[in-house]
């Protein structure tokens, strides 16, 4: 911990830490502001939630999951992200994203996952449509995915 700084402050919605040395680059926060010195209106830019749903650490526990690493790795960058739904097959973890479609199958980009054949099976598994999970993925903001696990 940077004395000068203050400590680093945890979201205790999702895993982001904010680290006053980076500062937050994605929402133009330079770095070596104090969490204090934060703007009222600053939200997380993981989950979005308020800065009032912070907590102050002294260590950071990594227990992160592969896909937030990669998250936090993009924000860290000063990479803008947007969430985007897709649905994810809950036997074998296949992915219908709607802006791709499944143009293999005859399932045009753009095809939202409600608008799919009642009979549509996953590709991978042949799981039913009813097996499917929305999910939400972050992308950056040129539409390229971060997370797609």
């Amino acid at each position: 911990m940077n004395n000068n700084l203050g400590p680093k402050y945890q979201c205790t919605i999702c895993p982001y830490i904010y680290d006053p040395e980076k500062g937050d680059p994605a929402q133009n926060i330079p770095a070596g502001t104090p969490f204090a010195d934060l703007p009222e209106d600053w939200r997380c830019p993981m989950c979005k939630h308020p800065k009032s749903d912070f907590v102050a650490i002294e260590e950071v526990i990594d227990n992160d999951s592969p896909e937030d690493k990669e998250t936090m790795e993009a924000l860290d960058m000063g990479i803008a992200l947007t969430k985007k739904d897709v649905y994810v097959c809950d036997v074998c973890g296949w992915e219908y994203d709607p802006e791709l479609g499944l143009p293999e199958a005859g399932i045009a980009p753009g095809t939202a996952f409600e608008d799919l054949p009642e009979d549509f099976v996953c590709p991978l598994c042949g799981a039913p449509k009813s097996a499917f999970s929305p999910k939400q993925m972050d992308t950056a903001a040129d539409g390229q995915a971060v997370t797609n696990a």
